[in-house]
């Protein structure tokens, strides 16, 4: 799941916190994304960060570093 942190109605961390606690849904693994940076600064990073449950096998990391370049060049 891609979950952008800025939404309408709540924050994306509500929605996370939400999910997580729902068994039925906490094992998605989910990216979160945002354009919005919490020191109000432009939108950058120098690094990525990943978690899934007690954590991703090298292969897991591998596969979402392959994948992620395609998914942020999308448009829209």
């Amino acid at each position: 799941m891609l979950l952008d942190i800025a939404l309408p109605d709540m924050e994306g961390w509500q929605v996370l916190q939400r999910k997580n606690h729902e068994p039925a849904l906490r094992d998605i693994p989910t990216i979160v994304v945002s354009a919005r940076d919490p020191r109000r600064q432009p939108a950058e990073s120098s690094m990525i960060f990943a978690t899934l449950g007690k954590g991703l096998s090298i292969s897991q990391v591998l596969r979402c570093s392959r994948a992620l370049p395609a998914l942020l060049l999308q448009p829209g």
